[in-house]
């Protein structure tokens, strides 16, 4: 089951003191996001008790991420820079040179085959280094390093995506909004004013 946030801002924001999470504290006439260090409403999400981090005002606050979500949205050297920001993944050397040995032993397991359809070879010899090169690529296969998943996705396509949701935000209810906001947002972490 997958968790379905009531709020626009929920899950995203997070304490500069405390570093534990501030949820949405409905108290009928007011809205606030607080932490939950400083309510102690959960025992299990307080990071410190003595947290004393700002309440803030769910209007006020959502008014600020808007303007800082529409400021990215409509700026393309910003999307530039936070392309540019985001860890290249490097190449891992090793992997090359298994992959190299890996293709030579497909060639060599070729050449045998070669060999013994031309007669040239016994099936016992064809048998003894076919099992041996088979065993050494095993063994290469498992010692590769997994290549990591690239998560940069390519500017090209970021710029697209971003265009796209800048001509949407205006017209998105909360649920669209937040959809925009969790891919270009990682956390929101809230210090007093700041």
């Amino acid at each position: 089951v997958s968790f379905h946030a009531k709020y626009l801002l929920t899950g995203m924001l997070f304490c500069g003191k405390c570093g534990g999470r501030y949820y949405l504290r409905n108290s009928g006439k007011y809205r606030y996001y607080s932490c939950y260090s400083r309510t102690k409403q959960m025992r299990e999400m307080i990071k410190d008790p003595g947290c004393k981090n700002k309440n803030w005002k769910a209007d006020e606050l959502e008014r600020i991420i808007d303007a800082k979500v529409r400021e990215v949205l409509h700026s393309p050297k910003l999307v530039a820079d936070i392309a540019a920001s985001r860890p290249q993944p490097t190449p891992i050397i090793e992997n090359t040179k298994i992959e190299k040995r890996i293709r030579e032993i497909d060639r060599s397991i070729a050449r045998l085959m070669e060999l013994y359809q031309k007669d040239d070879i016994p099936a016992e010899v064809l048998g003894d280094s076919t099992n041996k090169l088979y065993t050494e690529k095993t063994a290469l296969q498992g010692s590769a390093t997994p290549e990591p998943e690239s998560t940069v996705l390519p500017f090209d396509l970021a710029q697209e995506l971003i265009a796209n949701a800048a001509e949407v935000w205006d017209f998105a209810d909360d649920e669209q909004k937040r959809r925009i906001m969790q891919g270009l947002i990682t956390r929101i972490v809230l210090t007093d004013d700041d």
